[in-house]
């Protein structure tokens, strides 16, 4: 990996640190939601979380930078209600046997 992009996806160094103690918490920084698939997204959390038992703190954005957002194809207008959108159905997916939510996130 070229030194220039060795930034590690968050979610996948922190199962490396789950795997690897017993007692430290596992935080993420700031993950722009609207810049990831929902679903894939909420998986991964919980199912670190699992493996960690009960370890993972997560911290989520609406970020800011326009360039990032153009280059994923993700409306930057939308950012703010699609984070609002994203965190609701997140909590719902994770707390409810069958959380009916995903007809109002935003395209």
């Amino acid at each position: 990996m070229p030194a220039e992009s060795r930034f590690l996806d968050s979610l996948v160094a922190l199962a490396y640190v789950a795997a690897s103690t017993s007692t430290l918490k596992l935080a993420t920084g700031v993950l722009i939601l609207s810049q990831h698939h929902l679903l894939v997204l909420a998986k991964a959390i919980a199912s670190l979380d699992h493996i960690s038992g009960g370890r993972v703190l997560v911290g989520f954005g609406v970020g800011y930078l326009q360039p990032e957002f153009r280059a994923l194809g993700v409306p930057f207008e939308d950012r703010g209600i699609r984070t609002e959108e994203y965190l609701e159905a997140m909590l719902a997916i994770w707390s409810q046997d069958k959380p009916h939510m995903m007809d109002t996130i935003s395209p």
